[in-house]
């Protein structure tokens, strides 16, 4: 529009863009602003006009000043820092510090490695009842089932996305040892703090013993098929949990069956993920530049 036009927009709302302006990122500031004169323009020429406008005044400001905050500090939201590719090992080393606060430097964990060796020599009467070559070899075999009943979870949820780079699957690996690593170290420094405040013997091999490793076994599968379910979750350019989920079909339908689309809030792409256990397998679909640029306030100034 022309510049008489322009200069008919209120000055209370220009000034607000104005300002908000200098809060977006330097590299996205001129586009934003330019945007915002636009708009701002459009509104007024509609209000002029008798039209009926959906947003006062006080809305249009309001708008812009959110806008322009989330574009500088949306991805430090708790929302969108949880999806990142970077929470899951973050908690893990959390976790891992605090257990080892708790447990002053894993003993349980430590006395395992020593007796692996053969050379403990901590105190006699640690492992006295039943001998460290004893309690190594029961540990191992808890662990070892734990990992046959991950394995035999991870196959039943099933992982149907194939075509995706080392990044997607190397993630993968790389949560799926957080987890597992949690898991282990919470059985294996938990169980002996339970035994320690147990009155008997009996209730020392059953409640602390017999009860916390098949717990373990059972936490140690859930773990697994959580990470792969997490896994099918995500973006494979950005390792993104995905977002803005649309379901669409019914299950009553032989021909439009239940799925789900997940939008990547870096706009890389959507996922359709069938709800059938014998549907098809999930399909990805990238998303041109363009797409990116409708996703920008979410991903901020990384893309």
């Amino acid at each position: 529009m022309p510049q008489k036009g322009r200069a008919r927009v209120p000055l209370v709302c220009r000034g607000v863009v104005a300002a908000a302006s200098w809060i977006v990122p330097p590299e996205l500031r001129e586009r934003w602003l330019s945007r915002w004169r636009n708009g701002l323009e459009n509104w007024w020429a509609l209000v002029e006009s008798g039209g009926q406008s959906s947003r006062t005044m006080a809305e249009v400001c309001r708008t812009a000043v959110r806008e322009a905050v989330w574009l500088r500090w949306g991805t430090a939201s708790p929302q969108y820092v949880v999806r990142g590719a970077a929470f899951v090992p973050a908690v893990t080393l959390l976790l891992l510090l605090a257990m080892a606060l708790f447990t002053r430097g894993f003993p349980a964990l430590r006395a395992l490695i020593v007796a692996a060796r053969g050379h403990y020599t901590g105190p006699a009467h640690t492992w006295a009842l039943t001998g460290a070559e004893d309690r190594l070899v029961g540990h191992g075999i808890v662990i070892g089932f734990a990992l046959a009943v991950g394995v035999v979870a991870m196959l039943l949820v099933g992982l149907r996305l194939r075509r995706f780079s080392w990044r997607y699957w190397g993630f993968l690996a790389l949560k799926s040892i957080c987890v597992a690593l949690v898991v282990t170290l919470v059985w294996l420094e938990g169980a002996p703090l339970l035994r320690a405040h147990l009155p008997n013997m009996g209730l020392k091999v059953i409640a602390g013993g017999l009860v916390p490793a098949l717990a373990y076994v059972a936490a140690f599968g859930w773990a697994m098929a959580w990470s792969v379910k997490d896994q099918r979750a995500r973006c494979p350019v950005c390792l993104r949990r995905l977002a803005m989920p649309v379901r669409i079909g019914s299950w009553a339908s032989l021909f439009d069956p239940p799925t789900t689309e997940f939008l990547c809030d870096a706009g890389h792409g959507r996922l359709c993920v069938c709800e059938t256990a014998d549907g098809e397998v999930d399909r990805w679909t990238e998303s041109d530049a363009t797409w990116q640029e409708l996703f920008r306030p979410a991903a901020g100034r990384k893309h």
